[in-house]
């Protein structure tokens, strides 16, 4: 598949906004993970409910 071709596929405006979502989602997945450690601290878990 050439790049014309892919560009005539669908509806760019959609693809566009599809990818930013799939973007800024990602994005906001891997900065939260490191501050999942800072929010431990103050409030710790019971044993049992810590998923790692």
């Amino acid at each position: 598949m050439n790049l014309k071709a892919f560009k005539q596929a669908g509806h760019w405006p959609t693809l566009l906004s599809a990818f930013l979502y799939f973007d800024v989602s990602f994005m906001v997945w891997v900065m939260l993970g490191p501050l999942s450690l800072y929010t431990v601290i103050p409030h710790p878990l019971i044993p049992n409910w810590r998923i790692g």
